[in-house]
């Protein structure tokens, strides 16, 4: 099974400067409502295509808007990070009862990720932890349509 993490430009250059993919920070921003420390996952997903959940809504004239693929890419830069399954590799499942992440909220965010084009049960993974890049299978760029392969180093960059 091939597993992708997606990311943006300018994340991709964070990581490739730091050496390590770090988990998301997006239970940092919005915590449970239940009070509980819930752990941040490196999401990943075995959609070798698209992954809907890397294309994140914006704010355009005080509205949350979704962007098409190629609008994200324009202004964002899409990337995806090919990483190879590990025993610390979790099913979405798993990886939510690992994470401490509420079921009602697991469930809540399945149900919108669905109905953005999303298959969390069959397709989504994660790891809870770091990765560092020299564990990378391979990075490549969206572009028009197509992924295309990307050189990078898997040392830290000064």
């Amino acid at each position: 099974m091939r597993l992708f993490h997606y990311t943006t430009q300018a994340r991709l250059e964070s990581i490739l400067k730091d050496g390590v993919l770090l988990p998301t920070n997006e239970f940092k921003t919005a915590p449970s409502p239940t009070g509980k420390r819930i752990k941040a996952p490196i999401w990943l997903t075995a959609n070798e295509t698209m992954e809907m959940g890397a294309i994140k809504p914006v704010m355009h004239n005080g509205e949350c808007v979704m962007l098409s693929i190629d609008e994200f890419t324009q202004y964002f830069g899409l990337y995806r990070i090919e990483v190879k399954p590990s025993n610390k590799t979790l099913s979405y499942n798993r990886l939510t009862r690992a994470m401490g992440l509420p079921s009602n909220e697991a469930k809540s965010q399945e149900d919108v990720a669905i109905k953005h084009g999303s298959k969390p049960q069959t397709e989504w993974y994660g790891i809870v932890g770091t990765l560092k890049v020299d564990k990378f299978i391979g990075i490549e760029r969206y572009n028009n349509g197509t992924w295309e392969s990307v050189k990078y180093s898997t040392t830290p960059q000064e």
